[in-house]
């Protein structure tokens, strides 16, 4: 069994394909797939750019993919996030169905999420926590045990990074114990991954 996991932003998108233990397997990358900043077809370019890198580096020729999880900046709303699976699912079809398994429905088996959401469980490998985001735009995402959500900036390069770290000095440093703090590197698609292995598991 493997995953697809995939981190979209402003400026570049990565794909990662993965084993059921999470080891990545393969790596692609393409340009921006932010709805914000990208049109439908300079997306659907980024997203098949990176998902078919991915796939064509793995050193392993037979392999089936069973899930897909998607963090993309600007799909924070329901709108956005069909968007986006479409997309995606119409880069499968038009690829002889990209691999996957021949149960694979896009509504089943391909996640969207914010690039918030897998930044989020890349670092704490978990649900909940407290995630920030500099990049070409950016957001403080935090996710509690039982569910609730709050977040701060996510404008993309509307306004200066400095609003995010103000939001974070006021907001959290004082009121929360921090546990441990962790920078992604740009690996936040372990994320993606980690979410696409948790919803194969679901659907067996």
């Amino acid at each position: 069994m493997c995953v697809l996991g995939i981190e979209g932003g402003g400026t570049k998108t990565t794909c990662f394909l993965a084993d059921e233990n999470g080891n990545v397997l393969g790596r692609g990358m393409g340009g921006s797939s932010n709805p914000y900043f990208a049109g439908t077809e300079e997306i659907k370019a980024a997203l098949q750019e990176s998902m078919l890198g991915a796939i064509k580096s793995s050193p392993s020729p037979v392999f089936q993919i069973e899930t897909l999880c998607a963090g993309v900046a600007g799909a924070g709303t329901e709108e956005k996030k069909i968007e986006i699976r479409n997309l995606v699912w119409k880069v499968i079809n038009d690829h002889g169905g990209a691999r996957v398994s021949k149960n694979f429905t896009p509504e089943r088996h391909i996640e969207i999420h914010s690039d918030a959401v897998i930044a989020l469980v890349a670092g704490a490998h978990k649900r909940h926590g407290i995630v920030v985001i500099s990049g070409t735009g950016s957001v403080i995402y935090g996710e509690t045990e039982d569910g609730k959500t709050s977040r701060a900036g996510g404008w993309g390069n509307l306004f200066d990074n400095d609003f995010v770290k103000k939001q974070l000095i006021n907001d959290i440093q004082g009121h929360y114990p921090l546990t441990r703090f962790i920078e992604l590197d740009n690996n936040a698609a372990q994320g993606a991954v980690l979410l696409a292995l948790e919803n194969a598991h679901r659907l067996r």
